[in-house]
């Protein structure tokens, strides 16, 4: 029996996906779960159109991620910590600290990745080009 799955499924077809399966299958598990529902040529033109859509979808997705990261490199943020006389900063600057000051700027799905939280006073360049400068805070 030829089926249009409605959903993901591990191990058997992605959403939008036409396959030919076991009639009882398809009956007794797949169409009463509502995972998918039987092919037709209508079905099967419909599911084809969302198909292209998603994947255009997908790639205008990541051109504005390439456009995004380009734009990025040459960033540079500056953050001001309290620290003790000597230099040690109290507290660091996270991902978050930075993914906020770059969503203020305009970026919008600027994901940042940090082992951990920058607490050294001076300059730090990330992996995706924005340069990060730590100074401490005026009293």
């Amino acid at each position: 029996m030829k089926i249009i799955f409605l959903k993901d499924l591990k191990r058997a077809g992605n959403k939008g996906e036409v396959k030919e399966v076991k009639d009882g299958y398809a009956r007794n598990f797949l169409f009463v779960k509502g995972l998918a529902e039987a092919a037709t040529p209508e079905k099967i033109a419909c599911a084809e159109k969302e198909r292209t859509e998603r994947e255009e979808r997908r790639r205008e997705e990541m051109e504005e991620r390439q456009r995004e990261a380009e734009a990025l490199k040459g960033v540079e943020l500056r953050f001001y910590l309290k620290t003790d006389g000597k230099g040690n900063a109290y507290a660091g600057v996270h991902a978050q600290d930075i993914e906020k000051k770059l969503e203020e700027m305009g970026f919008k799905n600027t994901r940042i990745e940090l082992k951990r939280p920058l607490k050294e006073m001076g300059e730090h360049t990330l992996e995706n080009g924005v340069k990060i400068s730590i100074l401490p805070q005026q009293t």
